[in-house]
């Protein structure tokens, strides 16, 4: 009997993570383009925040730190996809090498970004940094194994 109930129990939480909308599932990833290879946003989501990490580069190819760390969710589409929308930001600090100094640490927002998940593997995301907006088809990156609701709150 014991071995019936633990099979059920196995059934019914397969048919729920395979039905599960967007917005049911964790967005915590990382997402890419594919056809892009060298770019990409690392997601951590918790509760109805993302908090975003971007890996960029600036119009001279030099690497841009950007985080978008209080992206909230606006809306829950009838086809059950998601909007996150918030803040932006640049960031700076002191080289890794030297001691520690807070006081170069700087956060400037830049512009805005917008994470919209379509299912648990794709989503599109448009953001703009000082003027240049830019749009993205992104995939969940493949072998991945982040699929965690758990994250540290930040507040520039």
């Amino acid at each position: 009997m014991n071995a019936i109930l633990k099979y059920a129990a196995a059934v019914v939480a397969g048919l729920v993570l395979n039905i599960s909308p967007a917005w049911a599932v964790s967005a915590s990833d990382l997402w890419w383009n594919q056809n892009e290879s060298g770019w990409g946003v690392n997601v951590v989501q918790q509760g109805t925040i993302l908090f975003l990490t971007f890996y960029v580069y600036d119009q001279n190819g030099n690497p841009l730190w950007l985080v978008a760390p209080s992206t909230q969710r606006q809306s829950v589409g009838a086809d059950n996809s998601v909007t996150y929308s918030g803040p932006l930001y640049q960031t700076k600090g002191p080289w890794l090498g030297g001691p520690f100094n807070p006081s170069s640490v700087s956060a400037t927002q830049v512009g805005t970004a917008t994470f919209h998940q379509l299912t648990q593997t794709t989503a599109t995301l448009d953001y703009s940094v000082n003027g240049t907006s830019v749009s993205k088809s992104l995939t969940g990156k493949p072998g991945r194994s982040i699929r965690s609701s758990r994250a540290t709150t930040w507040a520039p």
